[in-house]
Parts: C-alpha cells; sequence; structure tokens
C-alpha cells in the first residue's frame, strides 16, 4: 500500500486553522507543532514525515526538510496584513524554526470594519469547532447508551465512511439492525428556553432510505440532550415522526414519541465549551 502523501500547504493551512480556532495562545516551536499536527491531523507518523511530502524543496546540505518550508510559509503569513494570523518569536528567543514562538491571532488592519469582518470568521469558525465537539461528543454518549441497553455490534459509521448519510452508528439486537442518526444539543437555548426540535437536516428521509438499503437495517434517530451537569438520550424509528424534520425533543422527554433510554443522568465533565455561545 502506498504511503498517504501531504504537501507542505496542507500543514501551513491546518496550523493557521488550528491557532484561528484556539481559545488561548499557543507556544511552540514549528518543529513540534509541525509534528503535532502531521500525527494528529493527517495521521502521520513523525518518523515518516519528511518522506511524506510532496513539495519539499532540497537544501543546499542535500536535505529534504519539511521544517523550514512550514516555517517559511507561516512566516509569510504572519507577515501578510491581509489575514489575522500571527506567529512571532518567544521573547529572549532567537528567531529561528527550532526556537518557540507565540501563535495566535491579531488584527493587522487598522480598519474597524475590516477588524470587526476578522473578528466576526474567527467567532464563525471557534462555533463551527464547538459544533463539530459537540456532535462527536453526541456520538460517544449515543454508544455508550446503546451498550448500557445491551446492544449489539455497535459501531460509528464515520470511523468507516466520513459523514456517512443520514447515520452515525449502526447496531443490532434481537435480529432487528439500525442505523441511527446521532442529534447532540443543549438542553437550553440562548434565551433560556427549551431547544425543543433537532433538526435532522436536508432530504433526511431519501438519504435514510439509502442508507437503511445499504446496511439492511431500520432507520431511527438518538437526540443526545445535554445540559451544565447531566444528559439525556431519547430514541425512536423515523416513521414515528410522520414525515417531520425534526425530533421534537419536548414530546420525546413527555413519552409521547420514541423511548427514554437515558433522563438526567450526571456526565462529570467541564461542559464550558460546549455551551451556546
Amino acid at each position: 500500500m502506498s504511503e498517504k502523501k501531504i504537501t507542505t500547504d496542507q500543514i501551513v493551512d491546518a496550523i493557521v486553522e488550528e491557532v484561528l480556532a484556539s481559545k488561548d495562545r499557543i507556544v511552540a516551536s514549528v518543529m513540534d507543532f509541525t509534528n503535532k499536527i502531521c500525527v494528529e491531523k493527517f495521521g502521520i507518523k513523525e518518523s515518516g514525515i519528511v518522506h511524506q511530502i510532496d513539495d519539499l524543496v532540497e537544501y543546499s546540505e542535500g536535505e529534504l526538510c519539511v521544517y523550514f518550508d512550514v516555517f517559511d510559509k507561516l512566516l509569510a503569513k504572519s507577515k501578510d496584513k491581509s489575514n489575522s494570523f500571527s506567529m512571532r518569536a518567544v521573547p529572549s528567543h532567537e528567531e529561528k524554526w527550532g526556537e518557540p514562538y507565540v501563535f495566535d491571532y491579531i488584527f493587522k488592519n487598522s480598519n474597524p470594519s475590516t477588524a470587526q469582518a476578522v473578528a466576526d470568521d474567527i467567532d464563525k469558525k471557534k462555533e463551527a469547532a464547538r459544533k463539530k465537539s459537540l456532535g462527536e461528543l453526541g456520538e460517544l454518549f449515543a454508544i455508550k447508551a446503546l451498550v448500557d441497553a445491551e446492544f449489539d455490534k455497535i459501531r460509528n459509521l464515520n470511523d468507516e465512511h466520513m459523514n456517512e448519510a443520514f447515520a452515525d452508528v449502526y447496531c443490532e439486537k434481537g435480529g432487528k439492525k439500525y442505523v441511527i442518526s446521532v442529534k447532540a444539543r443543549n438542553k437550553y437555548q440562548l434565551d433560556g428556553k427549551l431547544n425543543s426540535r433537532y433538526n435532522l437536516g436536508t432530504n433526511a428521509y431519501e438519504k435514510a432510505e439509502a442508507t437503511a438499503k445499504k446496511y439492511d437495517a431500520e432507520p431511527y434517530w438518538m437526540a443526545i440532550q445535554f445540559d451544565e451537569h447531566s444528559y439525556s438520550v431519547y430514541w425512536g424509528s423515523l416513521d414515528c415522526l410522520n414525515g417531520a424534520n425534526a425530533i421534537p425533543v419536548n414530546k420525546c422527554e413527555t413519552g409521547e414519541i420514541g423511548e427514554i433510554l437515558v433522563h438526567e443522568k450526571q456526565h462529570y465533565f467541564d461542559f464550558d465549551f460546549y455551551k451556546n455561545n
């Protein structure tokens, strides 16, 4: 099997994305940051990074070195006034790729409207990261609920095929197969009102039909309702929604639709990052 190939531009873009999505400044050397991104984002072992880059420059000493290329490109982005990415040497350290740097975002343009646009863009990226993390957390809690309910052959379909149409989880029980769309949300909206409807997404029924046929299974939904200290899990068949494109969680709470698998159970983790902003 051929090795996975990536480019230094992909590494640089991934570093910039992580910096702009971070709540805090990141202090690291370019080498350490590059290794971290390659391992966590691209699944490449540190020992194999240099051999799996497609666009390296060959330096005078004859060594192909990813770190020099990444350093030069990050430095260029940091000097570019059209973006908010910032990379600067830690005070008292020499400016070179092997020394620690501070990575964060700053407003480089004095135009207030431009600064606001940059701030809005950063907020959007952070909100997207929050929702993605909440969705992944929901999938973990969905699997736990299915294990506790003694389902069998449980697997996360996103591990096999990222963004499988409609379904996130597959499982079996009593000779019946299920493909489940997991929707994780905050229990309350920003205004304090109950978040009562979890949208299934566009063309949910068409996607559910195709995925159900693919796995010879029945399409189900699961709503994971998170509060600051507790969570609840509701689930049911797609048919029980009678064509509606959203899960009516208010009716799930009263038992009118679906089943209650977990009710207001303590989750024991810091929920600040996942709260609605």
